[in-house]
């Protein structure tokens, strides 16, 4: 197929598209900007998880701050329960004294 053009060579344009070249540069801008859009995602990703990585370390602080509280609590108990079955021990011996002497 031929193509006529009958205007003067100043005002004539040649529109002709190089399909081959224009598929290579669309697959090479998509191919780049997937690649872009991919790094973002795991910059993203990456901060994101840092973060909750650092709020949870403060957390489990603040959690271990108060399983201290409550093992120092639990020592205290097994201490008092002690102390009050010697107590108990006492004054059954004390009663078993007032018991055999009277």
């Amino acid at each position: 197929m031929y193509k006529v053009n009958l205007l003067p060579p100043e005002l004539q344009r040649d529109i002709s598209i190089d399909i081959r070249r224009l598929v290579k540069r669309v697959a090479i801008f998509l191919v780049v900007i997937i690649l872009v859009l991919g790094y973002s995602i795991f910059l993203y990703s990456f901060f994101s998880t840092k973060k909750e990585i650092v709020e949870t370390e403060k957390y489990l602080n603040e959690l271990q701050v108060t399983v201290k509280k409550i093992e120092d609590i639990k020592e205290q108990r097994q201490k008092n329960e002690q102390s009050v079955q010697q107590f108990k021990e006492l004054v059954e011996k004390k009663a078993d004294m007032v018991i055999c002497s009277g």
